[in-house]
């Protein structure tokens, strides 16, 4: 699933390779069913249902960003890989990092901030950064992604509450589109892996859950 190291990156941007589509997520995602053994939920529930991807789709077009999804053939065919963490905080700002990789060359990171929360409206871009990784960057993040096992992980597990955070990693390469999404992860792979995308913009987020 989650296999990041990247064929090559050409020289071009990979903004002009990429689908804007607003068709974010495969149908079948919708369809894939996980059952919380709870007092409260019992039924089986969608991995994405309507509502919660209309929310995900209303926040990644607010900050203007692609379909992963929509843009897989059309990346790999160009020699592209591309990763995206989306972190929608219900009281704080929301954040889109998006990666390129390249075994040879450059390695680039778009994030950006919208002004809105991330369980409310999600406002306008308020801060944006656009930068390529240094060498050992690059390397050091590949690394610590590969040695979190992430393609063994489900999309959804049932992590269900009020409020929180939600911390979405998608990934688009050779091995197809993949999906993760979890809510306030304490521990673990998605949590390892988007707070390593924030350490790289460098920016002050606040609070952290």
């Amino acid at each position: 699933m989650l296999a990041f190291v990247v064929a090559l990156l050409i020289s071009n941007t990979p903004d002009t390779q990429i689908s804007t589509s607003r068709t974010f997520f495969p149908r079948s995602l919708t369809e894939q069913y996980i059952t919380c053994d709870t007092r409260h939920l019992t039924k089986p529930i969608a991995t994405l249902d309507s509502f919660t991807a209309r929310w995900y789709r209303s926040m990644l077009a607010a900050a203007k960003e692609p379909s992963l999804y929509a843009s897989n053939t059309n990346l790999v065919q160009q020699g592209f890989s591309a990763l995206r963490f989306t972190w929608l905080r219900s009281f704080n700002h929301p954040i889109t990092i998006r990666l390129y990789w390249s075994k040879k060359g450059r390695s680039r990171l778009i994030a950006k901030e919208l002004s809105g929360m991330g369980g409310y409206e999600p406002g306008k871009i308020k801060r944006l950064l656009r930068r390529y990784l240094s060498a050992d960057e690059a390397t050091t993040l590949a690394k610590m992604i590969r040695s979190q096992h992430a393609s063994t992980m489900t999309p959804r597990v049932c992590d269900l509450g009020t409020d929180g955070a939600q911390w979405i990693i998608e990934a688009s390469n050779s091995k197809g589109y993949t999906f993760i999404d979890r809510q306030s992860p304490e521990s673990g792979p998605v949590r390892r892996i988007g707070l390593a995308l924030v350490r790289l913009t460098g920016w002050q987020v606040g609070e952290v859950y």
